[in-house]
């Protein structure tokens, strides 16, 4: 698939790039042959290196990049717990403009507490898709909560999948990114933007970190093709 050169700030703008990276050392190398402006580092698949996550995020926003730093570490020991949120302290007040925890996490508290104003929740049900207003309910208990953003994956197995999942984000819009992973749920991360959903999520560098999940350069070009970045 071949890339337009020029593409527009506001598609950029609906685009999370999630760097698929071995190690933090590589992530900045990723991040910056990309056209990305929103880039997320998972903090669980490049390590719990707080000094090395604090630095890299710093030399991206100093070049302009909006940065999510992404915590997956469910049911972790107490004293990881404090680890975590300690880095979440650290990257909330430095560098990160967001910051995402699962709602399963033993430290969701602490994070609504201290990043409401920053934090997105998430929400991931991997075995199938719910019916919508199992989906309703998800999105809006997590909003209650205090969080910015509500974040509801789910796992597509059959299209209609699609369907039920952008329908959360058309309920909730501006406040909630719904999709469905797996090969049947592609067209629900296509078009979440475009059902009310801030953005979506692909990935750059090695390799995608989810079922389904699509390449920047692939959703560029679907999307040119649709006519959707004029």
């Amino acid at each position: 698939m071949v890339v337009r050169t020029s593409i527009p700030s506001r598609v950029l703008d609906r685009i999370v790039c999630v760097v698929s990276a071995s190690s933090w050392q590589k992530v900045t190398e990723i991040v910056e042959n990309s056209k990305c402006k929103i880039v997320e580092l998972r903090t669980d698949l490049l390590g719990l290196d707080k000094e090395l996550a604090i630095s890299i995020s710093s030399r991206l926003l100093d070049r302009g990049y909006t940065i999510i730093a992404t915590f997956r570490d469910n049911n972790v020991s107490e004293e990881e717990s404090s680890r975590i949120a300690e880095m979440i302290d650290e990257l909330a007040k430095c560098c990160a403009q967001l910051i995402d925890v699962e709602y399963s996490s033993n430290y969701l508290n602490y994070a609504v507490r201290k990043w409401s104003s920053k934090l997105i929740v998430s929400f991931h049900e991997y075995r199938w898709t719910p019916r919508a207003e199992i989906l309703y309910s998800y999105a809006g208990e997590i909003l209650s909560h205090g969080a910015r953003i509500a974040k509801i994956v789910t796992m597509a197995k059959k299209l209609s999948d699609n369907w039920r999942i952008l329908g959360v984000n058309a309920k909730f819009p501006g406040r909630v990114v719904a999709f469905a992973m797996g090969k049947k749920g592609v067209l629900s991360r296509l078009l979440a933007p475009y059902y009310g959903a801030p953005f979506t999520y692909v990935y750059i560098g090695e390799k995608p970190v989810a079922p389904g999940q699509l390449g920047f350069e692939e959703i560029i070009e679907l999307w040119n093709i649709m006519g959707l970045l004029e």
